[in-house]
């Protein structure tokens, strides 16, 4: 019993598995994370056991006690050259050695750089890591580092511990996220004195390229489509003012860690873009977890919009039904907005070769008395020449025929126009 072996216990509850997924899909994507939550809830525990169980090799940096030569490494002196050649000539120089966390940084691809104690780090320091973080470029001797490395700070609240809140470019450069497991994961790890038998179990995920590709561009279509709509209006940036207030019960006021990171995330082009990586390596119809995720890039105030408008366009989306059985949509109850990631896809769908099924929803919808559906851009983008070339000749004939007959006034409008 004694020389059993156990590893750094991890929570294994609904919350904490779903942490623990998002974590990853962030790792994976390349994108940055920060975890707060109350002191001594294990955030750092849960990092070394995620490490473990990835092995990763873990660099972990206490950002509250480093000093700027503990960033860049103590200068010695040297020789350096400058001028031209003809006026070429020696002169002293400081460089910098450079610490071990970097070497270990700079050798190891396959590392996770862990920012402890974030909030609690004098500015100088903060600042030192955003540029590390925004260019992955070693201080001091501006050397690049993998992009496969994982970036991820933990921090209690700003206004716990004699920390301080961070600046919205630091800020917006993580996603954020709460982290509070519950009693129950408390209670098993207490009894099994933090250690486990075994290790975390990692979640699988796609690694077809062709699939996560698709996944990608699908998400970044219904972004656009989005804040293309009036619900977006066009707000890719909106930047925080610090009186703003939860306007959902997703966030509780009356924890610290949930209105620190309803502080920190906002949307903008940076968040926008963490938002669509993070969410390529996440199940789709995994709703509580993509809320967790849009919550923690976007911000929750401009999340709920976008996700309902995710969950509902995720709904209607399945195009192969529809192209099916156009009818059984109830196309007069979807408005414009909502409308957009159908036709964004029936329009990909006509290039593709199904010009003559995509012209039948056209029609299905004209004959439901839903033709406000029916913009003129649409009718357009769906009949042009080089669709209608990649169908047999006589399905040809038949979809110009019925597009004739259906939205030939439309055509005499354009004719007359041009």
């Amino acid at each position: 019993m004694l020389n059993k072996k156990f590893y750094p216990y991890i929570a294994q509850g609904a919350n904490a598995k779903q942490m623990f997924n998002i974590m990853q899909a962030c790792i994976r994507a390349g994108v940055p994370f920060g975890l707060v939550g109350n002191p001594g809830v294990g955030k750092t525990a849960t990092i070394e056991a995620m490490a473990k169980t990835l092995g990763r090799d873990l660099i972990n940096l206490s950002l509250s006690t480093m000093l700027p030569e503990d960033i860049a490494g103590l200068p010695f002196p040297t020789k350096i050259n400058i001028g031209s050649d003809k006026n070429e000539q020696m002169v002293d120089a400081a460089c910098y050695a450079m610490p071990v966390w970097q070497q270990r940084l700079l050798h190891n691809s396959n590392a996770i750089l862990f920012l402890d104690e974030f909030s609690t780090a004098i500015p100088t320091t903060q600042h030192a890591f955003l540029q590390l973080v925004q260019n992955r470029r070693l201080p001091g001797s501006d050397l690049p580092f993998s992009k496969n490395v994982a970036i991820i700070i933990a921090m209690n609240p700003a206004d716990q511990a004699g920390g301080s809140s961070l600046d919205l470019p630091i800020a917006n450069r993580f996603a954020w996220f709460t982290f509070n497991p519950d009693f129950n994961d408390w209670a098993t790890g207490f009894k099994q004195r933090w250690q486990s038998e075994e290790l975390m179990s990692v979640p699988s995920f796609c690694t077809d390229e062709k699939i996560l590709m698709a996944r990608n561009k699908k998400i970044r279509s219904t972004i656009i489509d989005y804040l293309d709509s009036e619900k977006g209006a066009h707000q890719v940036t909106i930047v925080p003012s610090g009186m703003e207030n939860p306007i959902s019960s997703v966030v509780r006021r009356d924890d610290p860690a949930e209105m620190e990171v309803f502080r920190l995330a906002f949307p903008s082009a940076r968040s926008w873009d963490n938002l669509a990586e993070i969410m390529t390596y996440i199940d789709e119809k995994d709703f509580g977890t993509i809320q967790v995720v849009i919550n923690g890039t976007i911000g929750s105030n401009q999340g709920i919009a976008f996700y309902k408008y995710y969950v509902d366009n995720l709904k209607r989306l399945n195009i192969d039904a529809i192209l099916k059985d156009p009818e059984s949509v109830d196309w007069k109850h979807i408005s414009i907005d909502e409308s957009a990631g159908i036709f964004r896809a029936l329009i990909e769908e006509a290039a593709n070769g199904r010009l003559d099924q995509v012209l039948e929803v056209f029609i299905s919808i004209k004959i439901a008395g839903a033709e406000n559906l029916l913009s003129g851009n649409r009718l357009q983008d769906i009949y042009k020449a080089e669709y209608l070339n990649k169908l047999p000749l006589a399905t040809r004939k038949k979809v110009k025929q019925r597009y004739l007959e259906y939205f030939g006034d439309f055509l005499t409008k354009i004719a007359n126009n041009n």
